[in-house]
């Protein structure tokens, strides 16, 4: 008898827990965090965005130099910055080693980040901001000489508009205006198959030209960044004592031993475990 009480006792028991795991897990699923945190936190941040940017003008320059040096010497500038400094490039070309320079560019002239009013109904827990580009360029061209690329930096304002009328045959992207919209569900949860996130973008007036020259000048720039890549990666495996055009004493021994290394970095990488679960079974 005092067995059967004690079976009657222990299917009570774990009937009540099993109440209580479905109440927490009903709670947990109505809650303000919904199934995904993340998406709340993101959505909070979005909703606190307020930006408004003028005039922006960034430039990449590549200096392509003769065979004395190997690589490129490549510099980043970030515009607005009323002179930039000619020095390096008059030494290099009274040197007889310059020969041109490639110029990326991307303009906008306005940059917009806020909240958009929407007329009607608006759901409960959704952030709805508005993004605005206007006068978005991208550009690239060739300077053939140190003076020309003195000009080019130190254009004053009121001969930009003439600037952009004598190099639209040089615009990979003319200038359009963007507006993007974009709706977050806050609650971070699915509801009737709707998607937490809702962006719409239009452009208007989208004009995009590549030359022969300019296609060629975006692979060389790609393949000159993913060089740097692969060299950040394994360049402290490399031995730098050892350079690819001479072989000397024990050339063979360094260069296999850097190439073991490389690969060894890339199989212990694929084969790490981070998760909770692995480092509980360490």
């Amino acid at each position: 008898m005092d067995e059967v009480e004690r079976r009657e006792f222990a299917g009570k028991k774990a009937k009540l827990a099993a109440a209580e795991l479905a109440k927490l897990s009903r709670r947990v699923c109505d809650s303000q965090a919904g199934n995904s945190f993340t998406s709340y936190i993101t959505a909070k941040i979005l909703d606190s965005i307020q930006l408004s940017i003028r005039n922006v003008h960034v430039l990449y320059r590549d200096m392509l130099t003769s065979s004395v040096f190997s690589g490129l010497l490549s510099h980043l500038i970030v515009l607005p910055v009323p002179f930039w400094s000619p020095n390096i490039l008059d030494e290099v070309e009274n040197f007889g080693l310059y020969q041109a320079v490639t110029v990326f560019g991307l303009k906008l002239s306005s940059l917009t980040i806020m909240r958009q009013l929407i007329s009607g109904k608006v759901r409960d827990g959704s952030v709805n901001k508005l993004v605005e580009v206007k006068g978005l360029e991208l550009y690239c061209n060739t300077l053939q000489s140190s003076h020309e690329v003195m000009r080019h930096n130190a254009v004053d304002s009121n001969s930009q508009a003439r600037e952009s009328e004598a190099n639209n045959d040089r615009c990979m992207l003319v200038p359009l205006d963007v507006t993007l919209s974009l709706s977050v569900n806050r609650l971070g949860r699915l509801e009737k198959d709707v998607p937490q996130y809702f962006i719409s973008v239009e452009l208007n007036n989208v004009v995009v030209s590549l030359d022969e020259i300019q296609i060629q000048q975006i692979l060389s720039i790609c393949d000159y960044l993913l060089t740097c890549q692969l060299r950040e990666k394994y360049g402290r495996f490399r031995p730098w004592w050892s350079p690819l055009g001479k072989k000397i004493k024990g050339w063979q021994t360094a260069w296999w031993q850097y190439a073991q290394k490389s690969v060894l970095l890339d199989v212990q990488q694929r084969l790490r475990r981070t998760s909770w679960k692995y480092l509980g079974e360490r």
